[in-house]
């Protein structure tokens, strides 16, 4: 693993979106629920800190994640509170000090550094404007790499009143990296699970 940059050295800076309402978890809130012993966000800044060396934590509940605050990660509030992941995307980018994001639900137990970086080294040789997974037919734009120039694209929308995060993709170049591309780099296809619901979660700790 690189360490703070992707395969062209450009660096990548990492975004956990945290400022969901939860309102299918009881209220319970995603990033600190409870994952191998240790809240789940915490799972999520391990691999983030394996690619990233700058990293911005959206979230409407500051005080619940200030412990997490320091050199590297950084808290950043949302623009548009409650208008979900694309405006996290455009709070990532007001605090982003990289041209290129790798961007993750908070809610994502098995977000992928290697995923990542395969993702940001395929967008640096394709000059593509993001790369997204897309598994057993699935778009994935919660675990993808976006660029700079996306934020314009992400302002209009929202402007125009457009909350949809795949309407995003509408607008700018992309590349569908697929289950052939993980499984070539020995990448388990799980990166790109969440967790939606109490049952779901339950499952998911279960069977891991």
């Amino acid at each position: 693993m690189s360490g703070a940059g992707r395969g062209d050295g450009a660096p990548v800076t990492g975004v956990i979106l945290a400022g969901g309402s939860n309102r299918r978890m009881g209220g319970r809130f995603k990033a600190l629920l409870p994952w191998n012993g240790r809240p789940l966000i915490e799972h999520q800044l391990e691999q983030m800190r394996r690619l990233c060396s700058d990293i911005v934590i959206v979230t409407n509940r500051p005080d619940d994640l200030a412990m997490y605050a320091c050199g590297t990660v950084r808290l950043a509030a949302d623009l548009h509170p409650g208008e979900g992941p694309l405006a996290g995307m455009q709070a990532a980018w007001a605090a982003a000090r990289g041209d290129l994001a790798w961007i993750v639900a908070c809610d994502m137990p098995f977000v992928s550094a290697a995923a990542a970086e395969a993702m940001a080294e395929l967008q640096a040789g394709s000059g593509c404007e993001a790369v997204v997974p897309q598994l057993d037919g699935r778009v994935q734009p919660l675990h993808g790499v976006y660029s700079r120039s996306c934020a314009e694209r992400i302002d209009r929308l929202l402007a125009g009143g457009e909350r949809r995060v795949m309407r995003l993709l509408d607008g700018v170049s992309w590349r569908a990296a697929d289950e052939a591309f993980f499984a070539g780099k020995g990448i388990d296809l799980r990166f790109v699970l969440n967790i939606n619901s109490v049952e779901q979660y339950e499952a998911l700790c279960y069977d891991k």
